[in-house]
């Protein structure tokens, strides 16, 4: 199998002057390892509440006592799997 890359443009919302990040991640990443890429990518500590969506799922990271059920846990799910079309 060939090793896939994921171009991201990575856009915070509501802030100015314009605050992006352009990152070129392995496809087969998983959603949990891409938290820690953007955290090091706009200089954040890792504090924060985040969570994906694509195509309508919501991915975010799961703990033991999450009552959340619709969520799914976003060290399961690669990029490759979930990203599947530009936008």
């Amino acid at each position: 199998m060939t090793a896939t890359i994921h171009t991201l443009k990575v856009s915070l919302r509501d802030v100015s002057p314009p605050v992006w990040r352009m990152l070129e991640v392995p496809s087969e990443m998983t959603l949990g390892e891409l938290s820690d890429v953007l955290v090091m990518a706009m200089g954040w500590e890792g504090y924060h509440l985040h969570a994906f969506t694509a195509d309508g799922t919501i991915y975010w990271p799961v703990s033991r006592d999450d009552w959340f059920d619709d969520r799914e846990d976003e060290t399961r799910h690669r990029i490759a799997r979930c990203c599947r079309r530009a936008g």
